[in-house]
């Protein structure tokens, strides 16, 4: 398993995550609480299988949330999802190696 490759692909996922988050959880429609619940998983699961438990498990339940159409459970799971992610893309810069 080549961690570092994983790791720049879930930032770049990541990066898709926060793109199509709805401003407005109450006007999410189905596709779009759709499109959200397929990158989450998608994020989700590469951070839980490199160990990064909390991201991932965050991911994971902004999933459920959306294909439960709950659009108050969307709207608090989006601001931890995005306090999280924010939080691992810095510390993914960080450890980059510079070039």
């Amino acid at each position: 398993m080549n961690v570092p490759s994983i790791l720049a692909r879930a930032v770049r996922d990541l990066q898709d995550v926060r793109a199509v988050m709805p401003a407005d959880a109450q006007a999410a429609d189905a596709e779009e609480l759709g499109a959200l619940a397929r990158k989450a998983h998608h994020a989700g699961g590469a951070l839980l299988v490199t160990g990064h438990r909390r991201l991932g498990q965050a991911l994971l339940e902004l999933e459920r949330v959306c294909d439960a159409g709950d659009r108050e459970g969307l709207h608090g799971m989006a601001i931890v999802v995005a306090t999280e992610i924010n939080r691992f893309i810095v510390q993914a810069v960080d450890a980059a190696p510079s070039s």
